[in-house]
């Protein structure tokens, strides 16, 4: 099991000093990253303040024939900016959201919301 870990929503504007949302990720995986398609959104924690934030996949993945490990992730993140992260930068920082969880007394935690969001996109598109 993928070890999971609650980061604060980086795009919640809270009133009166309120608590963020927080959101369930786990970390990305080397298959996952591998299989990323131009224009995917990905989350990442924001070095800034730890919160959770979207970047945009930009372009293919690329990869080595004589070293399959070895790849390079082109992103953008706003207007402006743009960056490439390696293997290992990449498995550090980006993270996928986890509707679906157990805690280790077994109970079963579900995103009603965002899993009503998806089945709806689904159908829709």
């Amino acid at each position: 099991m993928a070890h999971i870990e609650f980061l604060p929503d980086g795009y919640e504007r809270p009133r009166k000093k309120a608590p963020r949302t927080q959101i369930a990720v786990r970390p990305i995986t080397l298959d996952e990253i591998k299989s990323l398609q131009a224009g995917e959104r990905v989350d990442f924690v924001s070095d800034r303040d730890g919160h959770l934030r979207t970047l945009t996949i930009n372009g293919a993945v690329k990869r080595w024939v004589r070293s399959p490990d070895r790849i390079r992730v082109s992103v953008r993140y706003g207007l402006y900016e743009h960056a490439r992260f390696e293997a290992a930068e990449a498995l550090a920082t980006l993270k996928v959201r986890v509707y679906e969880y157990t805690t280790l007394d077994g109970t079963l935690h579900r995103d009603l919301a965002a899993v009503k969001r998806i089945e709806d996109e689904i159908t829709q598109g």
